[in-house]
């Protein structure tokens, strides 16, 4: 009945519909709020059609628009809020920042403002201010305050390695508010998915998995709330690949409707990646990982442009190719995001510096002083120590090691000179 509407309610409702709902089409969504824009909105419909290329990894066009509605509606914080993200997308902290100031001298009651600031600060790599924003925010009142602060807390207690404090912290967290049976299960997945990423696949980890899924299975939520990538990748990282397959078997089972398997086809992708990962399948691997970064319109899959890297070097090292997975992870490392402390909004893509940027300046530690490049190997190695010096006692042996292989390096150097 679109027809019976009048033009821009017709366009309006297009746009969102090709944007959200079940037949998806970026490029219909984006031509429907592009008109809305000519025929003179210039509040909803930029902002819209900036969310729109954000998905495409077209950051500096989404932030256009952003500006275009924050000229029009200055007081409205969803429009600076986004392009400071898109700022950070692109890599130009401090211009976020500016910007960031000036978002908070305009309408220093914002909520947004905190939120961002996290971001802001860790992109800048301003690391003491970071942590008084975030002990600020968890002596907050509000409880989306103390919320923001908790997850990112959770976030740099990963990222140096104190797993103890982590999980007490993401405990915290998760009483604020009663959780639902989706969060919880949520909670689960992640608990089980840390213990074997930083300890290795074990029986723990699967068991850890096998209780979540016990407390809440995966039945009991409504079909649009089952989480059977991030519980297919969670046993894959255990170390149960037929576990993990069986969850996607269930999913193959559950979803026949055909719009969703095509939406779900990048997150498919890479949860079957993780599995044939784990089974040492390396070629497969890599092939998965390549197509769960392109959806079914053949632009990019998610907003995350450095998602694909990480999961290409896992692969890489997998196959024996160190070339290609020092590629990768460097490019990991260069590449921003403007979440990419937690990560992306689906954990099968990737689990953020959080979880992995510790690990890959080790593993390249390790693969330049392999190929004889004391100096990057020493850069990588050093950056390792730095993130986990006052990691968890059971993660100590891996630092005292890696400053082991400093020492070697410097005394290899020094006898090279």
């Amino acid at each position: 009945l679109r027809d019976r509407l009048p033009e821009m309610e017709r366009l309006e409702t297009e746009a969102f519909y090709f944007f959200q709902g079940p037949h998806r089409d970026r490029a219909r969504a984006l031509a429907a709020y592009l008109a809305l824009i000519e025929r003179g909105d210039s509040t909803v419909a930029p902002v819209n059609a900036g969310e729109v290329l954000r998905t495409e990894r077209a950051y500096a066009r989404a932030e256009s628009l952003n500006i275009l509605a924050f000229r029009v509606t200055p007081q409205a914080g969803i429009t600076v809020g986004n392009a400071v993200e898109m700022e950070l997308d692109q890599g130009h902290a401090d211009s976020a920042a500016k910007m960031l100031r000036a978002w908070e001298q305009r309408t220093p009651t914002a909520h947004g403002t905190r939120l961002h600031e996290i971001f802001v600060r860790y992109a800048l790599g301003d690391t003491a201010a970071l942590q008084r924003l975030l002990d600020s925010l968890q002596r907050s009142s509000d409880l989306t305050f103390r919320g923001w602060g908790l997850g990112a807390q959770t976030g740099l207690a990963l990222l140096h390695g104190r797993l103890a404090d982590a999980g007490r912290l993401a405990r915290e967290q998760s009483i604020l508010v009663p959780a639902t049976d989706a969060q919880r299960l949520g909670d689960g997945i992640f608990r089980a998915t840390v213990d074997a990423w930083f300890h290795g696949p074990s029986p723990n980890a699967v068991r850890a998995m096998n209780t979540a899924l016990a407390d809440v299975p995966l039945q009991r939520l409504p079909m649009a709330d089952r989480p059977y990538f991030e519980a297919a990748t969670a046993y894959a990282v255990a170390g149960d690949p037929d576990k993990a397959a069986s969850i996607i078997a269930q999913y193959r089972r559950d979803v026949t409707d055909t719009s969703r398997l095509r939406l779900d086809s990048p997150a498919l992708a890479n949860t079957l990646g993780a599995i044939a990962l784990v089974r040492g399948d390396a070629k497969t691997a890599i092939d998965e990982f390549r197509r769960g970064d392109v959806a079914a319109d053949g632009l990019p899959a998610s907003e995350c442009a450095p998602c694909v890297h990480f999961a290409l070097g896992r692969a890489f090292d997998a196959a024996g190719q160190a070339d290609s997975t020092i590629a990768e992870y460097e490019a990991y490392i260069a590449t921003p995001y403007w979440v990419k402390l937690v990560g992306a909004d689906s954990p099968d893509i990737s689990f953020g510096d959080a979880m992995v940027l510790a690990g890959i300046h080790k593993r390249l530690g390790e693969l330049y002083e392999a190929k004889g490049d004391r100096q990057q190997a020493a850069s990588h190695y050093a950056a390792f120590v730095q993130l986990w010096k006052n990691a968890d006692p059971e993660l100590q042996p891996q630092v005292e090691d890696v400053r082991r292989r400093l020492v070697r390096l410097g005394e290899s150097e020094g006898k090279r000179q």
